[in-house]
């Protein structure tokens, strides 16, 4: 592509000293006129000669003895090309720069010489300046189209074809003037075959064609396997449209290859392979893309070649489902001592490929994948590295049920990730995270983020799930119009993309909110968009439910028995008889219900809907009083079944308890509830559970207080251990306030006996009454109807009357409702009791006026209690008519 204008002089020289040529030695000698022509005529023939060396010693020479010489710019051109053509590039560029401003006509020369330089020393945005400046400061020089053609490979070399194509397609412009008058110029050559490369890049294949048809048949070697090469590419590409093409591409590369080896091309061959592989990889052969690949592994090559291949034949294995190959590869490449820098993400990929191993089903796999994550993730300074490590540790965590370490471990990912496809990835598996626990503006947030991600060319399958979770949560927050608007977006999609589940999600949320029309109106509209949808028989599931909301059981069991006709095999087919077995019972067929629930639990005995229909069993059994053993015994199988969910098998062993306690085995019973209290998983995942146990416990207890004093003692302390157990864990909410309460109970139980213990229950019924947060009305009732009995035992003494007055006021709280807040209503029963005990106190301090009065009070809101009321009231009568 280069013109060299020096050789134009070093003919003219040439003539003048005939035929010198070889290694010519400076001579030390003072030079004269014609030793200075002699000096200058070597130089030039030594540049001629391709001596770089030589001719850059004489030149140098000659400008510094004859700096004002009118050859100077000429010879000053000449010594920095002679650097040039040595690798030289900075040091020419310090020549050409340092004399530019007296280049004379030579100037254009000079421009173009630098920007060359520029070019050898990789500085593409220095070098293209120079090029403008040329072409902007010198428009006639003879080196415009040069410089045209320069400016495109530039741009070629950063990718921008749009630019190349603009520098080069123009049919008035600078390029295609000249190459229509010369069109075999080893300028134009270059030029139109870089212009066919700009054109295929930017998909316009015609053009791509054509312009390379301009090209003569017989090219330059190198250049015409450049040619051949982009032949080659634009049938691949058709061959996307016509799969016979693709072989035609393979026997192209295969030339190729064939070339570059008989020529030794290092570059080319590499290119070669490239080009079978990708063609390997159009046709789905993952295997024989690894293996051109493959070719691209060995020493010698450059470390940014070796280091893609190594990766593409990775992935090519692991697109292949050959593992054990990628691990291989893996392996090798940790091996390679210039390929250093690729071992963290080695070691990564191996971890992922361990993982997917584990999701496979190969248990031992996953302590492997967390060690090589935790190895990267420890040491690694590439943060993206680094978080694609957390990320990869914390799906491992997510798989041994350690939700917190991976809540953290993706958390610190997601400060640091860039990677726009693994940040969605980890923000959208946060937000499952916050949905599972029920955290719903923050599981919203979470995938509105995802979404937002969706600008950056996130995978389309991750946005319509993140679409859809957004839409669950935001319903599960009770947000319908949000939920509206969300499914307006699902339905507007293309695809349809989970609409189905969608209308599906939406139906449940109507039907849970009391809509029954909405959902209905939801369901037609599934029926007609989606009748071929997975979910149709779920969605008539929900149709059913309807039936079932609105007691219209007759139509309900026919339409489960429907159901399970239709499908036979499907998943949820035992839950469906269970729900038609429960519809029976609900309809008053409780003999065929039991015969329904006993058939699935014989035909599904391990299934989750036979454990529920043994416990509808045992609640049977337990509601009727008349048979506490076979309730017990069905809620003990129960809990002991390990394939039963947790919440079921808690439940069964308080049941099983409850129903110890009712045939007084209080052994079992005991058992049955400190099993409960002693398991962590109660302790942690369900502290309802572990709270009414500790209850349970203490009740049990209390039930047992009786006996000599000795033996009350121990076991009120056993009940009040209990009970304070439960203090502990929650000492500031209702929970608290109700333990409390009960230890105030068994304090006034065994008070009969034990005076002293008076005191001990009265302050615990103020510290049930002193717990600050939220406590049912029930349960202050109570601890004020307590603290009354023990304040009326503390009674005596000259003080008798005035602690028996106060032990009136804490009832007559209850009756009138003086302790109630706010938006409270009085507990029927409590009231009931404080107005008898209160009745009895003021008969016995006297007050038959006030007594009498509540008497009357309570004859109009009890009904059934009027009769003993009425007698009340006429002895309270008859008393204060006796009063003196």
């Amino acid at each position: 592509m280069r013109i060299i204008f020096g050789l134009l002089v070093c003919a003219w020289a040439s003539r003048l000293l005939g035929g010198v040529g070889g290694d010519v030695l400076l001579s030390k000698t003072p030079l004269d006129s014609a030793t200075d022509e002699r000096l200058y005529v070597a130089a030039v023939r030594s540049f001629q000669g391709g001596h770089w060396g030589t001719s850059a010693r004489w030149l140098e020479v000659f400008i510094q003895q004859h700096a004002d010489s009118p050859r100077r710019p000429l010879a000053v051109l000449l010594l920095g090309q002679s650097h040039f053509y040595q690798g030289a590039f900075k040091e020419a560029y310090r020549v050409f720069s340092n004399d530019r401003l007296v280049a004379g006509p030579l100037a254009d020369e000079f421009l173009f010489w630098m920007a060359e330089c520029r070019m050898g020393q990789g500085n593409l945005k220095a070098a293209a300046q120079i090029y403008q400046e040329l072409l902007r400061e010198h428009p006639k020089s003879s080196r415009i189209t040069e410089a045209i053609v320069a400016l495109a490979n530039v741009s070629a070399r950063q990718k921008n074809w749009v630019e190349v194509v603009e520098n080069l397609q123009s049919a008035d412009g600078v390029f295609q003037k000249y190459a229509a008058n010369n069109p075999i110029d080893e300028v134009v050559l270059e030029g139109r075959l870089l212009l066919a490369q700009a054109l295929f890049e930017r998909g316009d294949l015609l053009s791509s064609r054509s312009t390379l048809e301009l090209l003569p048949e017989k090219l330059r070697p190198e250049r015409d396997w450049r040619r051949r090469l982009l032949w080659a590419r634009i049938t691949a590409v058709e061959s996307k449209l016509n799969g016979e093409l693709l072989n035609q591409a393979l026997l192209m590369g295969d030339q190729l290859r064939t070339i570059a080896e008989q020529r030794d091309w290092g570059n080319q061959l590499v290119a070669a392979y490239q080009l079978r592989a990708e063609l390997f990889e159009q046709k789905s052969d993952w295997d024989r893309a690894a293996q051109e690949y493959s070719h691209l592994l060995k020493d010698g090559l450059p470390l940014e070649i070796r280091r893609r291949a190594f990766l593409n034949v990775i992935l090519l294995r692991i697109k292949a489902g050959d593992t054990s190959g990628a691990l291989s590869a893996l392996r090798h490449l940790q091996l390679q001592a210039d390929l250093k820098s690729m071992q963290p993400l080695a070691e990564c990929m191996m971890g992922e490929i361990h993982l997917s191993l584990y999701r496979a089903g190969e248990g031992n796999q996953l302590s492997l994948a967390a060690a090589c994550f935790e190895n990267v993730s420890a040491q690694e300074r590439d943060i993206s590295l680094q978080a694609r490590a957390l990320w990869g540790l914390a799906q491992c965590y997510l798989f041994t049920g350690h939700t917190t370490q991976a809540t953290e471990s993706m958390q610190k990912a997601l400060r640091i990730l860039k990677n726009e496809d693994i940040r969605a990835r980890v923000q959208y598996r946060l937000a499952l995270e916050d949905s599972s626990k029920g955290i719903h503006d923050a599981a919203i947030l979470g995938f509105q983020n995802v979404r937002t991600n969706a600008l950056r060319e996130i995978p389309a399958d991750l946005l319509n799930a993140a679409r859809f979770m957004q839409f669950k949560n935001v319903l599960a927050a009770k947000n319908i119009l949000g939920g509206e608007a969300l499914l307006a977006e699902m339905r507007a999609q293309p695809d349809a993309s989970y609409l189905d589940m969608a209308l599906l999600t939406m139906v449940q949320a109507q039907i849970d909110r009391g809509n029954y029309h909405g959902a209905k109106s939801v369901l037609i509209e599934f029926g007609e968009q989606i009748s071929t949808s997975r979910l149709q028989p779920i969605a008539i599931l929900e149709e059913i439910r309807l039936l079932v909301i609105k007691r219209k059981w007759t139509e309900a069991i026919a339409s489960y028995d429907q159901w399970l006709k239709d499908y036979p095999q499907h998943q949820k087919r035992t839950e469906v008889v269970f729900d038609r077995a429960w519809a029976l019972a609900q309809s008053g067929q409780a003999d065929d219900a039991v015969k329904s629930f006993k058939e699935l639990i014989k035909d599904s005995p391990d299934m989750q809907p036979a454990y529920m229909a043994k416990m509808w069993l045992a609640d049977r059994a337990y509601n009727s009083r008349t048979n506490q053993l076979a309730a017990e015994k069905w809620y003990k199988e129960i809990r002991g079944a390990t394939n039963c969910t947790s919440s079921l098998r808690y439940r069964a062993g308080m049941m099983a308890g409850r129903a110890a306690m009712e045939r007084q085995g209080f052994d079992d019973a005991r058992n049955a509830f400190t099993i409960l209290i002693d398991d962590d998983q109660v302790r942690m995942k369900y502290p309802s559970v572990h709270v009414e146990a500790s209850f349970a416990l203490g009740d049990l207890t209390m039930i047992e207080l009786g006996g000599a004093a000795q033996d009350q003692i121990k076991k009120l302390t056993q009940s009040t251990n209990a009970f304070y157990s439960i203090i502990q864990v929650n000492p500031t909410n209702a929970v608290a306030a109700r333990a409390w309460g009960r230890i105030g109970d068994c304090c006034l139980r065994v008070s009969g006996d034990q005076p002293g213990y008076q005191v001990y229950a009265k302050t615990a019924y103020e510290m049930s009454l002193a717990v600050a947060g939220p406590v049912p009305v029930n349960v202050r009732s109570q601890a004020h109807i307590g603290l009354a009995y023990a304040l009326e035992r503390q009674a005596g003494g000259q003080e008798g009357g005035k602690v028996l007055q106060e032990s009136v006021d804490h009832l007559l709280a209850v009756f009138f409702g003086r302790h109630l807040k706010p938006g409270e209503k009085q507990d029927p029963y409590w009231r009931g009791q404080s107005g008898m005990i209160v009745l009895r106190l003021l008969e016995q301090l006297g007050s038959y006026d006030a007594a009498l009065k509540i008497c009357a009070e309570m004859e109009e809101d009890f009904v059934g209690m009027r009769p003993r009321l009425k007698a009340r009231r006429e002895r309270l009568q008859k008393l204060k008519d006796e009063q003196p």
